[in-house]
């Protein structure tokens, strides 16, 4: 009977096999593959096998791993299976490799990105030299500047108002059509004009910069002998524009000082979007985007600019963050 089914399977397939043996011809297709075809089943359990990672072999594992991800911290799981593969010369599925990553405690995250270039000896040093620096300037002869975007979508997304459960609450969404922009502010302590201002509702760049510059001089925002502090964003030292905005600067008596790299804390205009941003997403009112934001702006006093100043410069409060 075995030789029938081996023979009339080879010759004239399952069907035709099992009805002329009387049979179904699942049944015929289950023998071939578990009995008659040996390469197929080359294992007395039947089908294909993975290799499993023993005990033994998970610290080397977890090393591999650790390796692998210094060089390709986004690798998917996949990428992980075939690295394994390569490494301990087996074959490996994406189902051990999840089961073996559970074993050794490992999961998905959500990473935090760390600047790295921020506590390098060279930007160390720049660090301290301009906390230094700064204590001997009159607070008076600071301006500092930045720039903000601002997106009604993304200030709006956490907002939530009050509704019955198990239904969906509509409101008016009339505020949605208002235009992104971006904020230029210079800041310098005086209680008439504390604040200059530009909104730019196209794309921000070297020149718009430019422009601020020369409206702000021609305004008279800078006196002889002040100090310019801003970041090192790629617009504030453009090539295009690096040499003309010091040159002008120059001639009115202005020294344009640069924040050590990634040091948002040593610039009180952070502190005032921060005011202006919560104030945005706090207030629930039928003004535009920008009519919010210049409102909120006109509640930034003199003294909370004082207290900006000292967060910013002052060494202990430095030293506390």
């Amino acid at each position: 009977m075995r030789i029938l089914r081996v023979k009339y399977s080879l010759k004239f397939g399952f069907t035709s096999t099992a009805r002329f043996l009387g049979d179904y011809s699942a049944h015929k297709c289950w023998y071939w593959t578990q009995k008659a075809f040996r390469p197929w089943h080359s294992k007395s359990h039947g089908g294909k096998r993975h290799f499993t990672f023993a005990d033994e072999e998970l610290a080397a594992v977890e090393k591999t791993l650790i390796t692998f991800l210094q060089q390709q911290p986004y690798a998917k799981l996949q990428d992980v299976t075939n690295h394994f593969s390569e490494v301990f010369k087996r074959k490996v599925s994406k189902t051990v490799t999840s089961r073996t990553l559970k074993k050794l405690n490992w999961s998905w995250r959500i990473p935090t990105q760390q600047q790295i270039e921020k506590f390098t000896p060279i930007n160390k040093l720049r660090y301290v030299h301009h906390i230094y620096s700064v204590q001997f300037i009159p607070w008076d002869k600071l301006k500092f500047c930045d720039e903000s975007s601002f997106n009604i979508t993304k200030l709006e997304k956490r907002r939530a108002v009050l509704g019955k459960k198990g239904t969906r609450t509509n409101i008016p969404g009339k505020s949605i059509h208002s235009k992104s922009f971006t904020l230029t502010l210079l800041t310098r302590i005086s209680r008439d004009s504390p604040f200059w201002i530009d909104i730019n509702e196209k794309n921000n760049n070297q020149w718009s910069f430019l422009d601020f510059i020369i409206g702000a001089l021609a305004a008279r925002q800078f006196e002889a002998g002040d100090y310019l502090i801003v970041d090192n964003c790629r617009l504030h030292c453009a090539l295009e524009t690096f040499e003309l905005i010091k040159q002008l600067l120059e001639a009115h008596r202005v020294t344009l000082i640069f924040l050590p790299c990634y040091s948002p804390e040593l610039n009180p205009c952070e502190l005032v979007f921060n005011v202006i941003k919560h104030h945005v997403r706090t207030t629930r009112n039928e003004f535009p985007l920008w009519m919010n934001v210049l409102l909120a702006l006109s509640k930034v006093k003199l003294e909370h600019l004082l207290s900006f100043y000292q967060k910013c410069i002052d060494v202990k409060k430095l030293a506390n963050k």
